[in-house]
């Protein structure tokens, strides 16, 4: 939210619809904020394409100005995102 870090990493929780910006790096929970997504819009215009992510999707890029891929939810997985380890019902699915 300081505008020093870029968002690389979009999620919208399926439970509560709620939405998370992550930068892809490691985080401390005890460090997350609560932000308008219109404070959000304004640092960053490109995260308006996302505005219809669907519920338990995640999208990301390798860099701002990158496109955005998204992705289905685990259990129906079509594409990954480079990186991310994904936990599944019988194991683990990576890159």
């Amino acid at each position: 939210m300081n505008g020093v870090q870029s968002i690389l990493l979009v999620s919208r929780d399926a439970e509560d619809a709620s939405w998370q910006m992550l930068t892809g790096e490691a985080f401390d929970i005890a460090e997350a904020k609560l932000v308008q997504l219109r404070n959000l819009v304004e640092l960053d215009p490109s995260l308006l394409e996302l505005a219809d992510l669907p519920l338990g999707w995640s999208a990301g890029r390798e860099r701002v100005g990158a496109p955005w891929t998204c992705q289905m939810p685990c259990s129906a997985v079509s594409r990954r995102l480079p990186g991310i380890v994904h936990q599944t019902g019988g194991g683990q699915l990576s890159e």
